[in-house]
């Protein structure tokens, strides 16, 4: 019973990946201290624009653009230089989890091959697929681990696919 529960959990898991590992990416992919200054020394200086004429303040108004222009470019070369970085997190988290989470699910398919997930009793008769459910195990009426992989992985990849295109 315990196995049933953990192939279901890990599938479900492997599923919703893309879902569950949203949040640690936006967590770890923030800005540096530097770009962060950077952005508010920009908007300060916007801001400053904004309350000054063009017309009545020329020097002052072009002071503050080039401040703004040199702020910009200093931005472009930080997010020049962190842009591998973030592109790894941004990548790394989600598919390093569903490759940990695909190992896990096929070492515990290998590894309990052979052990019955479920038996069901003589009363159910599952004549044209009973053979493949219980493949390795050997045991007729049973469910083996493979084979409820497979299922799990299956119906939850089909439950995340519906879920994603609502």
């Amino acid at each position: 019973m315990v196995l049933i529960l953990i192939i279901t959990s890990v599938s479900f898991i492997l599923a919703f990946a893309h879902i569950l590992t949203r949040p640690l990416v936006n967590c770890l992919n923030t800005d540096t201290k530097m770009e962060a200054e950077l952005k508010a020394t920009i908007v300060d200086h916007r801001r400053e624009l904004r309350g000054i004429s063009m017309r009545d303040e020329y020097p002052r108004y072009v002071r503050i653009e080039r401040k703004i222009v040199v702020a910009e470019k200093k931005l472009n070369e930080l997010a020049v230089l962190n842009s591998t970085s973030k592109m790894v997190i941004k990548y790394g988290v989600p598919y390093g989890t569903k490759a940990f989470l695909y190992i896990l699910l096929i070492g515990i398919s290998i590894y309990h091959r052979k052990t019955p997930v479920v038996v069901f009793d003589d009363r159910f008769d599952f004549m044209p697929l009973g053979t493949i459910m219980s493949a390795p195990t050997g045991i007729p009426g049973a469910i083996s681990a493979p084979f409820w992989s497979l299922v799990s992985s299956f119906v939850w990849r089909t439950v995340a696919g519906l879920v994603k295109n609502t």
